[in-house]
């Protein structure tokens, strides 16, 4: 090899490989960061939204009893979310299981047999094998569904725990839950 081959070689080359390593390594830190900031702001939002509406409830009464969630109205609440986060409107016209493990989660069943599922851990759910690991999962918060969604949720959880006689419906307040919409086994995806 010529001196001026090798001078590139084992010169100019290591060190523009370096620089390129340093840039590519400082750019993933950045965007750490970045991703960092954006969720604890999302945490910091979700935060203030929930005590805004806990004040604006205490505040009006009639809007605390708008939000209450009965035997009468459950179903459509869970629909009204379903319609906000996903833009679907299933038509849910029962639940068809409740429970507490691995976290606490509804299951809701529409009228093309697909089932809602509203759980506080999507990640659990899918762990668990209550949902397959290909279906989405939409955030249900204050953000993406209107500041009492979450209520609404917690209030149709006791309300069928009681119903279905749940003996303690530890029901940890979260300020999000999370969607799936699962298509019937067989059906179209």
């Amino acid at each position: 090899m010529t001196e001026p081959f090798a001078l590139v070689w084992f010169g100019v080359l290591p060190g523009l490989l370096s620089l390129g390593l340093a840039v590519a390594w400082t750019g993933e830190r950045l965007r750490r960061a970045i991703r960092q900031a954006g969720i604890e702001r999302r945490e910091r939002t979700l935060r203030r939204l929930d005590l805004l509406a806990e004040r604006r409830l205490r505040s009006d009464p009639d809007l605390a009893h708008a939000v209450d969630v009965n035997a009468e109205n459950y179903l459509q609440s869970l629909e009204q979310i379903v319609l906000d986060v996903a833009g679907a409107t299933p038509g849910i016209d029962q639940v068809l299981r409740l429970g507490d493990r691995p976290c606490p989660h509804m299951v809701g069943l529409d009228y093309a047999f697909q089932e809602c599922v509203f759980a506080l851990d999507a990640r659990a759910m899918v762990a668990a094998g209550q949902v397959p690991r290909h279906i989405r999962w939409w955030r249900v918060d204050a953000l993406t569904a209107g500041p009492f969604a979450v209520r609404t949720l917690e209030a149709a959880y006791r309300l069928l725990a009681a119903r279905y006689g749940v003996s303690d419906p530890a029901l940890p307040h979260r300020p999000t839950w999370y969607l799936a919409i699962v298509p019937p086994k067989g059906g179209k995806r």
